[in-house]
């Protein structure tokens, strides 16, 4: 065990004085092999725990040093494996495992058949997901102009003309299977397209509405990480389908830059912040709303590894349950109704939503005056919005009219 613990150590050793590193943007191995090494045989590893961070770099910087390849191509094939099973099961955690479709096929005009990531099926509603865990390379992230459009083509180009191509065979309908054998695929009114990276890949993210194809840019591009984060907040799919379509119009727009996708969840779940108006051409940037994430995810964290540290409570989109519930019953709706119901359900910011709250459970109060009159007006209809009215009685359904596009949602309490 020893001599095993050393010779891990000096895999990610770098030597001092071995490189040269005269500016900031400049490759540096450290990057990769964080451990400094001195002659005398001492070695020193600053900051241990960010190894977590970057040690599938490390693995594949040192497989192909060592002249690896075979084994460096059998990494590259777990890696893409796990970053779509990953995918699958958190998605699987919120929609609901049976929902989740895993490498659906579909029947292109010239009789070929193209192959798909995952697409998540609700009523009349579909989530189209590419995934993409190429690596970034060092001189790619030091902003080489060769690197930077390699990387660009395959993580973020690619995958956004790949998932446009198969929302177009889903709301136009087509052919599909699965393994070869036919997949009836129900009706699909709406599509929000999804690119999720193996990496981080900020900065392409924060310049999308720019880079990427004018023609097809309204998707939500998120990395692995920070995809189940927000799957770890919003855990009901009326709050996650909603919220990626709102992170892909943000990316469409351009409107604001949004820095780490933290940011944006705090910004929706507190108070729905979404698509900016254009203000004469100025490109703002969201503010850092990052504290309240930061702070439950250490504590829980803290919390599994044994210490007696307080948990907050897991932050919340602020939807009421029976609300929520009211959606889900309301997948026996028309076939057009669930994504535009959801997405004008979760566009009720919090503080609204606790004042509805409180009116629908007067109905249940003392039997006073003014609780029967808020009976009256709850079982009526309570007028939220011009695209959402609360009614409280026996489920009958989600309607959706055309004119101005108004749900009406029964809740029960």
């Amino acid at each position: 065990m020893p001599e095993k613990a050393a010779a891990a150590v000096e895999a990610m050793t770098t030597m001092l004085g071995s490189q040269s590193v005269n500016a900031l943007a400049a490759p540096n191995r450290l990057s990769a092999f964080p451990i400094v090494g001195v002659p005398d045989g001492r070695r020193a590893w600053p900051k241990p725990q960010d190894f977590l961070h970057g040690a599938i770099s490390w693995l594949d910087q040192l497989l192909l040093e060592t002249g690896n390849a075979r084994l460096r191509q059998t990494f590259h094939r777990a890696r893409d494996k796990a970053t779509e099973t990953l995918i699958e099961q958190t998605l699987g955690n919120v929609f609901g495992a049976r929902r989740v479709h895993r490498g659906l096929e579909y029947q292109l005009s010239d009789d070929t058949w193209a192959e798909t990531d995952i697409v998540v099926i609700l009523p009349g509603t579909a989530l189209v997901v590419e995934a993409k865990a190429h690596a970034m390379t060092a001189p790619g992230r030091a902003g080489r102009r060769d690197r930077v459009e390699r990387h660009l083509k395959e993580l973020l180009r690619k995958p956004l003309q790949q998932s446009e191509r198969t929302k177009e065979a889903l709301l136009r309908g087509t052919q599909w299977r699965h393994r070869g054998r036919p997949f009836e695929m129900p009706v699909i009114n709406e599509v929000t397209r999804v690119v999720v990276t193996f990496e981080v890949i900020d900065p392409f993210v924060t310049l999308a509405h720019l880079v990427a194809d004018p023609d097809m840019p309204d998707a939500w591009v998120v990395s692995l990480s920070s995809l189940m984060m927000v799957a770890d907040v919003l855990t009901h799919p009326v709050e996650l389908y909603a919220y990626a379509a709102t992170r892909a119009a943000v990316i469409a727009a351009g409107q604001p830059i949004v820095f780490m996708e933290s940011d944006a969840l705090a910004a929706w779940y507190r108070n729905r912040e979404g698509v900016w108006d254009d203000l004469g051409g100025a490109v703002f940037q969201l503010a850092y709303q990052s504290d309240e994430l930061n702070e439950y995810f250490t504590s829980h964290r803290l919390a599994v590894k044994g210490y007696a540290a307080p948990v907050p409570p897991r932050p919340s989109a602020g939807i009421p349950d029976y609300v929520l519930r009211a959606v889900d019953d309301a997948s026996s709706a028309p076939a057009a109704s669930w994504g535009v119901l959801a997405c004008i359900v979760a566009a009720v910011k919090p503080a609204q939503w606790r004042k509805i709250d409180r009116r629908i459970r007067a109905v249940n109060s003392a039997p006073t005056r003014r609780a029967r009159k808020r009976a009256r007006q709850a079982s009526s209809g309570i007028q939220i919005n011009s695209q959402l009215i609360l009614r409280v009685g026996e489920f009958q359904g989600a309607t959706l009219h055309d004119v101005g596009e108004t749900c009406e949602l029964f809740v029960r309490l």
